[in-house]
Parts: structure tokens; C-alpha cells; sequence
């Protein structure tokens, strides 16, 4: 009968892996049983570095203090880690907050400040006296008439993406740059204006291109972007 509980060697120590599939009894009963043979036999230092390995199980701080102390009563050394490939709802939560963009769907009027730690996207209008603000980057499907601040703690490789058809001011990190429109420029042509990338250059001046450059001016982002170069050519 295949055991629940196995010993495999590794260049820094010893994994020990525990069946997602047991139940927490059996695992328990498997430990004991296998560090007590280790301890007969005498065939491995008792000193040396464990990892738990649990699988597709996410084990409890009691039922980690147990095994714990079943393994500690025939080695000295203490387990340097329990690794999971599943984290708790609530840590998942969190990341998930931490990581994706903010999405909102409203205009954002004079007077309105929208503030976000995450990067945003906003699919709607910054009005006159308007003020988007991130730490990170900003992507605007709308009309930019106020203000809009990417990396606004100082990342200067935030980005924002926005059409630039009407007069507006943009800002990286402590970079600033005054988009104008004279009044005998805003016809409905300009006003066509596709999205562009805005982005500091290497000698930290704030710089504009086209869409289908943000793979060559921020990679990194450009990869997780997904269709949005094809998207606005059909805008």
C-alpha cells in the first residue's frame, strides 16, 4: 500500500511530502511512524533541514503545530517552511487587490480627485478640474481635459495611455507636461485623436508615442496588456 507520507532528499536538505489526499489522522500516524524509523535506522543526520510540502492542501496553525512536535521529538532541527500550491481566500483577496488595476466606469468632474494605490483604468471623462492620481499607471478610454498623475509616489516607469485631443496636463512621478490646444485647433478632427503612450524617456523628460510602440518603450507592461493595440485601431 503507497504510503500518505514520504522523505525525498534535495541539495539544501530534506522535503517531506505530505498527501493532499489523506486524512489529517493518517498523515499524523504516517510521521510518527516514518521519524521513528528514521531514528532507529540512524541513516539520516537528525540535524537536518526539512521542508513540508502539502500539495493541494492548506494546512491549519494547530495542525502544523502538530506535526511540528511529532517530527521535533526525533530531530533537532526545527522546519524551515510549510509550502502549499493553494494560499487562504483571504491572502488571495488581498493579492488580488494589491495587483489588479482599479476599473471605473463615471466621469470624473471639476473638483473630483480619484486616488488609487493600485493602477487604474478608467472608461470615462476627465472633465475640467479633474484629477486622476495613481502610484502606478493609468490607461483613460475617454476624454482628457483635466489632470492626470501616474506613479505618483515616484515610480518614474509608470505610463499612462490616453487620447490627448483637448487641453489637459499630464504628470509622471514630479514631471510635468501642459498639453494646449489653441481654440482654432479643436475641430472634430483633432478630436479623432487616437490613444497614446505617455511615458518618461531616458533623460526623464516626459515623452509621447503611438500605441504600438509601448512594446518597445515598457515591455513589461506591454505583455499584460493584451489586445489593446488592436482594440483602439477599431476606435
Amino acid at each position: 500500500m503507497e504510503k500518505s507520507v514520504s522523505l525525498k532528499g534535495r541539495n539544501e536538505g530534506y522535503v517531506l511530502l505530505l498527501d493532499d489526499k489523506a486524512k489529517i489522522s493518517e498523515l499524523l500516524k504516517e510521521t510518527r511512524e516514518l521519524f521513528e524509523k528514521i531514528k532507529k535506522d540512524g541513516k539520516y543526520d537528525q540535524t537536518f533541514e526539512l521542508v513540508v510540502e502539502t500539495g493541494n492542501r492548506l494546512l491549519t496553525e494547530k495542525q502544523k503545530e502538530k506535526i511540528s512536535k511529532i517530527i521535533n521529538q526525533y530531530i533537532t532541527s526545527d522546519i524551515k517552511e510549510f509550502n502549499s500550491q493553494v494560499i487562504d481566500v483571504d491572502l488571495a483577496n488581498q493579492w488580488h487587490k494589491a495587483n489588479s488595476p482599479l476599473i471605473m466606469v463615471k466621469n470624473i468632474r471639476n473638483g473630483q480627485i480619484v486616488r488609487s494605490e493600485r493602477d487604474i483604468v478608467l472608461i470615462g471623462d476627465v472633465r475640467p478640474g479633474g484629477l486622476v492620481r495613481s502610484t502606478g499607471s493609468i490607461i483613460i478610454i475617454g476624454e482628457v481635459h483635466g489632470t492626470v498623475h501616474a506613479g505618483s509616489k515616484g515610480d518614474e516607469e509608470a505610463i499612462i495611455i490616453a487620447p490627448f485631443a483637448y487641453s489637459g496636463q499630464v504628470r509622471i512621478g514630479e514631471h510635468v507636461e501642459i498639453i494646449e490646444f489653441p481654440e482654432s485647433e479643436k475641430t472634430e478632427t483633432k478630436r479623432n485623436t487616437e490613444h497614446q503612450v505617455v511615458f518618461l524617456n531616458d533623460l526623464h523628460v516626459i515623452e509621447f508615442a503611438k500605441v504600438n510602440e509601448l512594446g518597445k518603450k515598457r515591455p513589461d507592461f506591454a505583455k499584460d496588456l493584451g489586445g489593446f493595440e488592436e482594440w483602439q485601431k477599431q476606435l
